[in-house]
């Protein structure tokens, strides 16, 4: 549950402006290169889905 929340804030966060949603996909992409399994899905899935609003 915590992942998801997770998950959707960044996704929220990077969609409310540039400056935003560059700093949420940063998040996102160093999210994605964790070493904990939840974390590189929590970066994974929010860099998928920021990229396609890009």
């Amino acid at each position: 549950m915590v992942s998801k929340g997770v998950n959707w804030a960044l996704r929220q966060i990077g969609k409310r402006g540039g400056s935003l949603h560059r700093q949420a996909l940063a998040i996102a992409e160093d999210l994605s290169h964790s070493t904990v399994r939840s974390t590189r899905w929590v970066g994974s899935d929010a860099m998928r889905e920021l990229r396609k609003r890009a």
